[in-house]
């Protein structure tokens, strides 16, 4: 009889250890995602200097052009 009891309680805690898990997962991959958000709008923010650069530059010509 004892060794069902003890086998209760494994369970338990079995359960409690998958749950723990569970939510050990979720936050890592919120943390992925994050990052991974992180880094394409690094990515786009790059992007979008490189065009403004570009912007400027061809600002420039056209304005030595005009004079």
């Amino acid at each position: 009889m004892r060794g069902g009891g003890d086998c209760r309680g494994i369970q338990k805690n079995k359960k409690i250890f998958i749950f723990i898990l569970f939510i050990l997962i979720i936050l890592l991959l919120f943390l992925f995602l994050f990052v991974f958000i992180f880094f394409i709008k690094q990515q786009i923010d790059d992007i979008d200097n490189k065009k403004r650069k570009k912007m400027i530059i061809c600002g420039d010509v056209l304005h030595l052009i005009a004079l």
